[in-house]
């Protein structure tokens, strides 16, 4: 060692030019200040509980989404110069938008506890899951259990075969068994991850059912609709509830804003859009969400284990097909639903989502109103009305600008196809529904170019760098293909309708023009819209199905449910606890999946998810990542 150090010390001074020598014990160049930070950051991580690094990054994407479309809504019309205000009118909303968002019952908290309360007590419960694994294996296949478990020899199963306290040792012999096992202990690890991930879930949603639920009262179901009239300018649209639930994935922000005001002023108020409901969960939709990601993911896991698709008979046929198309049927299934509710059962749809489809859609209120009527056998073409649909009448005339005595069914057969044109689509039916795909390519284009551009410029900047004018186009085209998809959603119903009140009862002349406006026409389109989704690209139908099935599942709501149930005492609780306890089950689930199997997870919330459990146990983002690349 030291004829070493001499040997350095020789040629470093024979370099040095000056003669002297340089001493055995140097000063070490400094580190670069790079390595410096990643030490300090290394050893401050160390020193944290890993719960805490979870909790911090969930808790940083639950705050962005809350806070980030509060801050579109208040600084977009400063910079657009729409709503000039004052810099103090526009630091408090500010600061009201971020109170609200860091608030106990906030999404950010509750995001971040499920994420990080997961991680905590993923490890304090192992042992315990542990234990009552093995005792389920025992108990339900104890002689396979001998068979799998390894390490076991003769004297194991003598011991096995002895007295109480060969039992006992045997039991305990078991447990180290089946944890030093490779696939029982990932079963282990799963199951802890999922009952703790449950467990912070719970937690969770119960921070953000603190929150006052909104109670729907007559004036608020009709508050909206009012506002279109101009009737209450100065009700807030928060007030209202014309807004969508915020939750930081829903890609429908942009068509948000107020009904625009008709240019007719009426002298009686515009009939309510959505009937009054008792109470409505402000959570319902969030866990309808989640509860519809777990079900996919349960269902993959499923189709993966038992091999349906690969059976040669016809029952692999018919398996392969709906593992193909199970996105298109589903979509295709939730629109029929949803578009039904929308014109006969709007009480059983979100009243924000009743309203920016009537938004989207162009409709008149009272055109849908005079729908709702034909259905109940209220307007009958040929008979008297009552003086609330002979209003509604008369609003539709005078906004269409026609006479009323072609819209009131005292003495007509038939309702003009141009009423239902309304003021967009004037002329043939072939026009109209050829201006409703443009006017809907136009507001979706609005909607789908920030949806596709902005992945892009977080997760994929480099090739956006790279070829900058290539990945232009291609997100161009991704949102022309997208906004195609929803305009020919909304003109394909247009269509519809004209098609079979007015084309149909030409060639079969003996069919009922009421059953036609009662029904049949509407149901056609509510049929034939959702299939327009095969426009989009197979991911693409994929999240769209996932994003329509909950509000499917909000319209059955009701019916699953009895009135009876619903309306007394236990209802609430059980609608209380029970949405809960699915809520719960629900991120606990997709949680576990995340961290363990990322490739049963959709893509948007894998992406979501992937980022907030981060570094889980030194796999989960380097699976995610691989399977993103792919």
């Amino acid at each position: 060692m030291s004829l070493s150090l001499n040997t350095a010390s020789a040629e470093a001074g024979s370099s040095s030019g000056s003669g002297g020598a340089t001493p055995p014990s140097a000063t070490p160049a400094p580190a670069p200040a790079s390595s410096s930070r990643r030490s300090r950051s290394k050893s401050v991580s160390q020193h944290l509980d890993p719960s805490a690094l979870s909790f911090a990054r969930a808790y940083a994407i639950g705050f962005t989404a809350s806070i980030l479309p509060s801050l579109l809504r208040i600084l977009v019309p400063l910079v657009t110069g729409k709503k000039p205000r004052s810099v103090s009118r526009v630091a408090r909303q500010v600061w009201d938008a971020i109170v609200c968002a860091t608030h106990y019952n906030s999404l950010a908290l509750a995001f971040g506890v499920s994420i990080g309360g997961a991680k905590w007590g993923e490890d304090k419960i192992e042992r315990l899951v542990a234990s009552a694994y093995v005792s389920a294996l025992s108990t339900i296949r104890p002689r396979r259990t001998r068979n799998i478990l390894p390490g076991e020899d003769d004297r194991d199963r003598s011991e096995r075969a002895g007295g109480q306290s060969g039992v006992s040792q045997s039991r305990s012999i078991t447990t180290e068994q089946v944890l030093q096992d490779p696939m029982h202990a990932r079963r282990i690890k799963i199951l802890s991850t999922l009952i703790s991930g449950t467990i912070a879930s719970f937690v969770s949603i119960s921070l953000l059912q603190s929150r006052p639920s909104k109670t729907s009262t007559s004036t608020s179901a009709s508050g909206p609709v009012a506002t279109a009239a101009g009737a209450a300018p100065n009700t807030s649209v928060k007030e209202q509830g014309a807004r969508i639930p915020n939750l930081g994935f829903s890609p429908y922000t942009a068509l948000n804003d107020p009904l625009p005001p008709l240019r007719t002023n009426l002298s009686t108020p515009l009939p309510p859009i959505v009937p009054s409901r008792q109470k409505e969960s402000s959570t319902l939709d969030l866990t309808l969400f989640l509860f519809v990601r777990a079900a996919d993911t349960l269902v993959r896991s499923a189709y993966e284990k038992t091999g349906l698709t690969t059976r040669p008979d016809r029952f692999g046929l018919a398996s392969r097909f709906v593992a193909m198309h199970a996105d298109t049927l589903l979509f295709w299934a939730s629109c029929w639903r949803i578009m039904w509710c929308f014109f006969y059962l709007p009480h059983r749809l979100p009243k924000a989502y009743n309203l920016w489809i009537l938004r989207l859609a162009r409709l008149d209120v009272r055109l849908l109103r005079l729908l709702q009527c034909a259905r109940k056998g209220e307007y009958v073409y040929g008979k008297s009305s009552s003086t609330e649909v002979v209003k509604t009448c008369k609003g539709i005339a005078t906004y269409s600008g026609i006479s009323a005595e072609r819209v009131i069914p005292d003495n007509i057969t038939r309702l003009d196809c141009s009423v239902i044109h309304g003021r967009v689509g004037k002329g043939t039916c072939e026009a109209n529904a050829i201006k409703r795909w443009l006017l809907a390519f136009s507001d979706c284009f609005k909607i789908y170019l920030p949806v596709h551009l902005v992945p892009s410029l977080l997760f994929g900047f480099g090739p956006l760098a790279r070829q900058p004018v290539a990945s232009i186009i291609r997100i161009l085209l991704a949102a022309s293909r997208s906004s195609a998809f929803l305009a020919t959603f909304v003109a394909s119903i247009y269509a519809s309708v004209c098609l079979m009140r007015t084309r149909l009862p030409m060639l079969f002349p003996f069919i009922s023009q009421q059953a036609m406006d009662g029904g049949w026409c509407t149901g056609l389109g509510c049929f034939l819209c959702g299939l327009s989704v095969l426009i989009e690209n197979k991911r693409r139908r994929r999240e769209m199905a996932l994003y329509c099935a909950p509000r499917a599942l909000y319209t059955v709501h009701d019916s699953i449910v009895p009135q009876v149930v619903q309306n007394g005492p236990m209802g609430v609780w059980l609608a209380k606890w029970g949405e809960r306890a699915l809520f719960a089950l629900s991120t606990g689930t997709v949680v576990s999946a995340t961290v363990h199997r990322p490739d049963l997870v959709s893509g948007v919330v894998r992406g979501i998810l992937g980022l907030a459990v981060g570094d889980w146990d030194g796999k989960a983002v380097k699976q995610i990542k691989k399977i993103s690349s792919k």
